[in-house]
């Protein structure tokens, strides 16, 4: 009608492209901060194995403690990653807020 198409449709992909990259952004930090979470987690459940396999023999402890000590030095991963997803997903929205 009045000969716009091409404007709005070259300005619909520069903002789409630039919507992606930043979002593709996002995701790739959060993926490079759970795989750092993913390693903590795992030394933590090794240090708790090896901790329990080297001083049970002083310490004593019962199979269903041990068991709880090992399934919440796992858990701990993944609160690790919950919480890093809260705080980065609410870091975005109010800095999406402020623009």
């Amino acid at each position: 009608m009045f000969g716009k198409i091409g404007h709005f449709e070259t300005q619909f992909k520069r903002i789409l492209d630039d919507n992606t990259s930043a979002m593709m952004n996002f995701m790739a930090a959060q993926r490079w901060l759970g795989v750092r979470f993913q390693v903590l987690g795992s030394l933590a459940v090794l240090f708790a194995g090896v901790f329990v396999v080297a001083y049970n023999d002083h310490l004593k402890l019962e199979t269903g403690l041990i068991a709880m000590l090992i399934i919440w030095s796992s858990n701990f991963t993944i609160s690790l990653s919950f919480f890093s997803q809260a705080v980065s997903e609410t870091e975005a929205y109010l800095t999406s807020v402020g623009e």
